[in-house]
């Protein structure tokens, strides 16, 4: 179970709900990106924590990540770091690379073997717009399993188009810098 922003009409703190029941906590599903996000979450089960060697390369553990529907690219996320709690937990996960649209919390237990998703909380943003520009440059990071060949092999082209659009644009520079030379030298 999970609370979008859950201490916003409260005022008091951003942990008002932690300890606490369903009943304190508020539920508010339409944000405005840019900060970071409260978000409260509860648990009746396992929080997974793994050696410290897959748990760095964070293919391992307990994660609440931001996807937009229907896509499995992660666009922010967030490892649990508490194995036990009474009641719900607060964890703040940014919202800073989140044009307006519409998005949702994954909860996931990752392992070596692949991803378990475990709940699902949609949520909307209403801010910032973006252009299809900024979009790309927001995407910078984005886990795959390694088994998701498909999610692999798109990582890899959009690898590669990055490195041919920044090698474009440094020959267009020096070429630039090339004619100022010529100008100048007349």
């Amino acid at each position: 179970m999970m609370r979008v922003d859950p201490c916003r009409l409260k005022g008091i703190n951003d942990l008002c709900c932690d300890g606490s029941n369903e009943a304190v906590c508020e539920d508010n599903t339409i944000i405005t990106s840019g900060t970071d996000i409260g978000l409260a979450w509860f648990v009746n089960g396992f929080i997974m924590k793994c050696s410290e060697v897959y748990r760095d390369l964070g293919v391992c553990g307990t994660f609440i990540e931001i996807h937009k529907p229907n896509s499995h690219l992660v666009e922010e996320s967030l490892e649990i770091s508490i194995t036990y709690s009474s009641g719900f937990s607060t964890e703040f996960i940014s919202t800073k690379n989140l044009c307006a649209g519409r998005y949702e919390f994954w909860f996931v237990i990752r392992t070596r073997n692949g991803k378990i998703l475990q709940y699902v909380k949609p949520f909307f943003s209403q801010y910032p717009s973006c252009t299809d520009e900024e979009i790309v440059n927001l995407r910078e990071i984005t886990f795959c399993n390694d088994n998701d060949v498909e999610c692999l092999n798109k990582l890899e082209e959009e690898q590669a188009r990055k490195e041919s659009d920044a090698e474009a644009e440094a020959a267009r520079q020096a070429a630039g810098e090339g004619l100022e030379e010529q100008v100048g030298n007349r």
